[in-house]
């Protein structure tokens, strides 16, 4: 499975799940190319569910998502699978920052209500993700 130095794929096919997993907190460049890495696995595989685990990345710099807002997330609404899910799963301490951070939640509230063929949720917790991953459809 491809990925970088700093992000591993795995691919559930059992569940129908991919998992981006960060090792560490890559530069933004790079950060912008294991999402480009991760588009193209989940297309690959025709996955309905993503977990990305952003433990490891406990900041969201302004840069990554201006180009998450623009470019990256209007391209996967134009090539998603139907009923893509995508969990964002957490580290408490960002969630924090996050919620300091009044013009960033915002942005990041209006990606989450997004309409389009994918939805996306954040967690803090695996299970919890896993559990909405996982519920039928429409749930």
């Amino acid at each position: 499975m491809p990925g970088s130095p700093s992000l591993h794929l795995d691919y559930r096919p059992d569940l129908d799940l991919l998992t981006g997993r960060w090792l560490f907190d890559p530069d933004p460049e790079q950060l912008r190319q294991d999402y480009e890495d991760l588009l193209k696995e989940g297309l690959y595989c025709g996955a309905q569910r993503w977990l990305l685990d952003l433990r490891r990345r406990p900041a969201l710099p302004v840069s990554l998502a201006d180009w998450m807002e623009t470019t990256w997330m209007p391209h996967l609404l134009g090539v998603a699978p139907p009923n893509l899910r995508i969990a964002f799963w957490l580290p408490p301490q960002r969630e924090v920052l996050r919620r300091a951070a009044p013009a960033l939640n915002a942005r990041v509230e209006e990606m989450l209500r997004q309409p389009g063929a994918y939805r996306l949720r954040l967690f803090e917790d695996e299970a919890a993700a896993m559990v909405w991953l996982l519920a039928p459809v429409g749930a």
